[in-house]
């Protein structure tokens, strides 16, 4: 297998710059919800879905999302969505998956490999003109970045991180640390 690159920047300080400037170019994408969407999303982004993806894991994912958008707490599922498939790539299972609270993820680890920190959980508004409303982008590019990085520990013996190397462990258990799961 070849070495998963996710261009990102080395220095912590540039790391959150360079994300939003590469996510106002592409555009983050919209975290799947349903079941289906879910499924066929995991296979073209990545190949292959995560191990544990079952139906009763796409159900209870389904449901919290859009429990958390019906509250109007966008940026919550957004996060909540890309966290939940990432830690099924990291090995976890459905039920801790599931589980998961957005606002409980350690946004960087002190000896932490990885640069980007997970922060940004509120969205930028911008006013509509001409139509006098505000309106936001609920998409989440640190969510789907950490989501990226989880899948390439699975289908990848080493991940670029920066202008580094790093293997697939490494950043696996960096992630862990994260998701407040390490041992």
């Amino acid at each position: 297998m070849d070495a998963f690159d996710l261009n990102i920047p080395a220095s912590r300080s540039t790391a959150s710059e360079n994300l939003a400037a590469a996510s106002a170019r592409n555009g983050a994408p919209v975290c799947p919800a349903g079941a289906t969407h879910t499924l066929e999303f995991a296979i073209d982004r990545w190949e292959s879905e995560p191990p544990g993806m079952t139906r009763r894991f796409l159900d209870r994912r389904e449901t919290r999302m859009f429990e958390l958008r019906g509250a109007n707490q966008l940026r919550s599922a957004e996060r909540f969505g890309w966290l939940s498939i990432a830690a099924l790539w990291l090995g976890l299972g459905a039920r801790y998956s599931t589980a998961i609270h957005t606002d409980h993820v350690n946004v960087s680890g002190v000896d932490d490999l990885l640069t980007i920190a997970l922060v940004d959980l509120n969205p930028t508004i911008r006013a509509v003109r001409g139509a006098g409303l505000d309106a936001s982008d609920p998409t989440d590019p640190y969510g789907v970045i950490f989501a990226d990085l989880a899948a390439a520990t699975r289908t990848s013996h080493a991940v670029h991180v920066g202008d580094r190397r790093v293997g697939s462990g490494m950043v696996a258990t960096a992630l862990l640390e994260r998701l407040g799961a390490s041992s």
